[in-house]
């Protein structure tokens, strides 16, 4: 199926089958629909976790990230 898409997404969406990783614009929609769905997930699950209290100071998470994988701090 073709869409009239606007031009800003129409390049998009080109550049997308450009790539050989779609087929037609019907596999680009897809996808992107169901990364939409992920994110989407991912941040109702984010908030549920912050209203449970499931969360930590980003500071304690920046220094443990930095420590496994040896990134110095930039000061």
């Amino acid at each position: 199926m073709s869409y009239l898409f606007p031009p800003m997404l129409d390049r998009l969406v080109q550049e997308e089958l450009a790539s050989g990783a779609y087929q037609s614009e019907d596999d680009v929609l897809v996808e992107a629909l169901r990364d939409r769905d992920k994110t989407i997930a991912g941040i109702r699950e984010g908030l549920a976790d912050l209203d449970a209290s499931r969360v930590r100071p980003l500071g304690d998470v920046d220094a443990q990230l930095r420590t496994k994988h040896d990134i110095a701090r930039n000061e």
